[in-house]
């Protein structure tokens, strides 16, 4: 859903098709096919010209402008006809792979409101990532059920950018930075509305389509793919072991440890490489060393960099202005 808006917004500003696929890897073409999947790496290197070139560190949160019918993929429609908005949530946590394999939604009832939970679990942390998925999910709320709708607050994982004022005019709410989830706070009374236009006998057909995707998504995944996707989810908690990422799974302790044997890795081999890849994507994002070891799972910054030290030779402050 990323990937045309970005490429659409270089074409706008001048940059030639054969340019932008020579730099990317990504055939514009190809985007026309409902199944084509494009790797993060590539969205990545697009992501990356798009802010270079349109110099609006704020894109993320304006990435609906450049929707149009074309880009919509199945899913959404099934969004889109579901009976309420909580269920085109619930919708949208279930199916959430089927846009990217790094998508993680979490849906909770607490008190009068609804939280909706947002995390990329891939090695590639942007902001504008959980800004896209949160403003875009406001912007379907104020859609489909054709109301004034503003959520209770927003929170956000990063720092408060120099653009927060774009913030405020998305959602017209309160918004949190440096918090634990990247997250939309709803009032039930507003997920409870209806869908006006919802057609439960289409509904019913895109989910005997996105159930059967879904299944053939799991089945071709590695485990070891699987225990970082959950790793990546989960890390921050203090409770992350092998255990419970076998919970999670729905396999014994003892069967995940053979499976991941067999595949010539480990649990600790795992946590590890998902750590180093996350702790420079961090960096990157200039977070303190406070921060970066909270959502690593660290109880101490000493610890956090004594292990980067042991990754990479040197201290996280050094490591790039080196």
């Amino acid at each position: 859903m990323s990937v045309r808006p970005f490429f659409e917004v270089l074409l706008a500003k001048g940059l030639p098709q054969r340019e932008i696929e020579a730099s990317t890897g990504i055939i514009r073409k190809d985007l026309d096919d409902p199944g084509f999947r494009v790797p993060m790496k590539q969205l990545m290197t697009l992501a990356d010209i798009c802010f270079s070139v349109t110099e609006n560190p704020a894109l993320g949160l304006h990435f609906r402008d450049y929707f149009d019918s074309s880009n919509v993929y199945y899913t959404t429609v099934l969004y889109m006809n579901c009976g309420t908005l909580l269920e085109a949530y619930q919708s949208w946590a279930r199916y959430s792979k089927l846009l990217s394999d790094a998508n993680e939604i979490e849906i909770r009832e607490e008190g009068e409101n609804y939280t909706i939970s947002y995390s990329n679990t891939s090695d590639y942390q942007a902001d504008w990532i959980p800004e896209f998925y949160l403003a875009n999910a406001v912007f379907f709320n104020r859609m489909t059920t054709d109301c004034n709708f503003n959520p209770v607050a927003v929170y956000f994982q990063h720092p408060a950018p120099h653009y927060a004022i774009e913030y405020q005019r998305v959602f017209r709410a309160p918004v949190l930075f440096e918090q634990e989830k990247n997250m939309l706070v709803i009032k039930k009374d507003d997920l409870l509305r209806p869908i006006p236009q919802a057609n439960t006998a289409l509904k019913r057909v895109l989910e005997e389509k996105a159930n059967a995707l879904l299944q053939e998504q799991k089945q071709v995944r590695t485990y070891q793919e699987q225990v970082k996707v959950s790793i990546s989810k989960n890390i921050s908690t203090r409770n992350l072991s092998i255990d419970s990422v076998a919970e999670e799974l729905g396999i014994h302790r003892t069967t995940l440890y053979r499976k991941l044997s067999q595949e010539g890795t480990s649990f600790t081999a795992l946590l590890e490489e998902v750590r180093k890849k996350l702790a420079l994507a961090y960096i990157k994002q200039d977070l303190s060393n406070r921060h970066i070891a909270d959502r690593l799972g660290y109880s101490e910054p000493s610890a956090f960099q004594q292990a980067f030290k042991r990754w990479f030779g040197k201290s996280p402050s050094k490591y790039f202005s080196s």
